[in-house]
Parts: structure tokens; sequence; C-alpha cells
């Protein structure tokens, strides 16, 4: 089986940074289509602004997502279509420790 890796890899990746609560319906990329992988550092953000940016998500055909809240408050915040895949221990620049949760995306928004 020949694997489906490409060289060039690092040319076909952009990344666009952005206010999460200040975009449109969806998190789209400079050709319009929709973002595949989002990290989102959510962990200070308000019950409102994780509802506002759950709303957009669930409109965004992403592949993988990771952010700072588990299932149930992901839940409550309104984050539908997605499924729990992964967990872990991050470090802060301080001696903080959190857990980044990481989510994919299982069913398509039409």
């Amino acid at each position: 089986m020949k694997a489906n890796y490409k060289n060039d890899w690092c040319e076909r990746v952009s990344f666009e940074v952005c206010d999460a609560a200040k975009l449109p319906d969806k998190y789209r990329d400079s050709y319009g289509n929709d973002i595949t992988h989002i990290y989102s550092y959510n962990k200070v953000m308000s019950k409102e602004d994780r509802k506002h940016i759950s709303k957009i998500l669930n409109q965004t055909n992403f592949k993988i997502m990771a952010w700072y809240f588990g299932p149930k408050d992901s839940a409550q915040s309104g984050l539908k279509r997605v499924k729990l895949v992964h967990k872990m221990q991050m470090q802060s620049t301080g001696k903080e420790k959190f857990t980044v949760y990481v989510y994919a995306k299982i069913q398509k928004y039409d």
C-alpha cells in the first residue's frame, strides 16, 4: 500500500488567525473553504462566548478541533455533531496544567 504522504505538505497548509466571536456563520479560509483543523484556546472564555462560538462551529465542517472543555461543558455550550477522540494534559507557560480535549466532527453540516 502506497502512503498518501506528500513532501510538499508545508506548502499546502495555511494558518488563519481570527477573533473567534466576530466571524459570520462559519469558519472559512481565504478561499471560502471550511477550516479543517481548529485549535481554540478558550479556557478563559465566558459561557456566552462559548455558546456563540459553538453555534459557528456547528456550521463549520471541520475535521479535528482541540479546545479546553470536556464533553459535558461543550454540550452545554451547544456544540453538536462531535466525538471526543483524545484528551491530554497541557502545561501552561506558568505552573498550571490544563486538559485539552480533541474532538472529531462526526456529521457534516448542510
